[in-house]
């Protein structure tokens, strides 16, 4: 009660942080989104374009992306600036005496090596996840339990938090491996709540927070997490990036690359392919993500046309292999 209270003497942008800090939402605030979510039950919650797709289920498709969540987003935007946040507190020189231990570690094949990271910044969620095996032991003679509790505190939550990460990244699983993921699960959530008392200023409700409370059901259910995986894809950015800056006018670029593709020769596809490392599955998943897109904003726009299926088009005939796997009758005439 108090918390509310609190809010109400200050103005939207500040009752708004406060709340949230809490969990909270003011009624005003929630009223306003009423209308809005009555409408979208109406229309079945339909806000995405891939509802629209037979026998497709976006939350039985979700699965837990490591990357994303844990070492580019978990670590990087959360643990990893608070344990910088503990290391300036404690002064300039502790912050050159961590980058001149980073620096010092021993150089290992497939580990990336950094010469200093307190001032660094990475696009590169890999190279993040390197970060986070590297610095718990390059700090743990800094952050001590005297010199500060709080940076000690996250150093417990960054051990249970690597833990945790290498059973979600086990390329092969047992029931034991599984068993032994939840369990370190578990103790990443009870070193988090030991870590919120010693410092209650940090807002951790945020989803990839919670994403991998359901990484050992995806596993149990998909296989190992690389099988879903969003890591072997990465490398392929940059040649993108490269082939839209120098073959395109930066606008429907996915088609562009697809018409391109299809004019050359496939000596001068396969010549393209190695000089850009370009891949067929890149660039049809970009020409796919266009079209996707296009018909969801078509969607969102409020359009009555009903989408056309695999019968009128005709995609998918019945001596064709597909034609029992999606359950099409037989079109006659």
């Amino acid at each position: 009660m108090k918390v509310y209270q609190d809010a109400q003497q200050l103005n939207a942008a500040g009752k708004e942080q406060l709340l949230k800090q809490y969990g909270l939402r003011d009624a005003e605030v929630s009223l306003l989104a009423l209308p809005h979510a009555n409408i979208l039950a109406l229309k079945g919650q339909q806000q995405n374009v891939f509802w629209d797709f037979n026998f497709c289920n976006p939350y039985q498709a979700q699965s837990f992306d490591g990357l994303h969540a844990h070492e580019s987003g978990l670590f990087a935007d959360h643990i990893f600036p608070e344990l910088k946040r503990w290391i300036d507190a404690l002064g300039k020189s502790h912050a050159k005496l961590l980058d001149d231990q980073i620096d010092r570690t021993p150089r290992w094949r497939g580990l990336n090596h950094f010469s200093a990271i307190m001032k660094v910044e990475f696009t590169d969620g890999g190279k993040y996840g390197d970060i986070a095996k590297l610095v718990l032991f390059a700090a743990y003679n800094i952050l001590t339990e005297t010199a500060s509790p709080g940076g000690y505190g996250i150093l417990r939550l960054l051990r249970k938090f690597l833990e945790l990460h290498m059973y979600t990244a086990l390329s092969l699983h047992t029931e034991s491996t599984i068993k032994a993921g939840e369990e370190s699960l578990l103790e990443f959530e009870a070193a988090l709540k030991e870590y919120r008392i010693v410092s209650p200023e940090k807002n951790w409700e945020f989803i990839k927070a919670h994403s991998h409370k359901h990484a050992f059901s995806d596993i149990t259910r998909k296989g190992v997490s690389s099988t879903f995986s969003t890591k072997p894809n990465e490398k392929a950015h940059n040649p993108i990036k490269d082939f839209y800056q120098l073959n395109t006018n930066f606008k429907n670029f996915g088609i562009q690359v697809h018409t391109v593709l299809l004019r050359i020769s496939e000596e001068q596809i396969s010549n393209l392919m190695q000089i850009l490392k370009l891949n067929e599955k890149d660039v049809i998943s970009t020409v796919i993500r266009e079209q996707l897109d296009i018909l969801d904003e078509h969607k969102r726009k409020g359009s009555e046309e009903e989408s056309t299926g695999a019968e009128e088009k005709k995609i998918c005939t019945w001596d064709r292999p597909c034609f029992p796997e999606f359950n099409l009758t037989r079109m006659h005439g």
